[in-house]
């Protein structure tokens, strides 16, 4: 079940959204959708798909989530 999405413009000028999903030894991180069609771009998902796996915290998350992201917002746990 996911905890959380991320709506973000990375680095790169890739657009998207990512999800998170805390696992028994820190994170998951997967590109769901770009905001501008409902393909992933291959850029998009090379620059944030993820296993964070030494039990970091949210907080520990969104510090790399700012080192990826030029800009960003967080949305509950439903796409909707």
């Amino acid at each position: 079940m996911v905890d959380f999405y991320i709506d973000g413009t990375t680095r790169k000028n890739d657009k998207g959204t990512i999800a998170l999903t805390r696992t028994s030894k820190g994170w998951t991180q997967r590109a769901v959708r770009t905001n501008d069609d409902d393909d992933i771009s291959v850029d998009f998902a090379a620059t944030v798909n993820r296993d964070y796996v030494s039990n970091e915290t949210e907080e520990q998350i969104m510090e790399w989530v700012r080192l990826d992201f030029k800009s960003w917002s967080v949305r509950a746990s439903d796409l909707g």
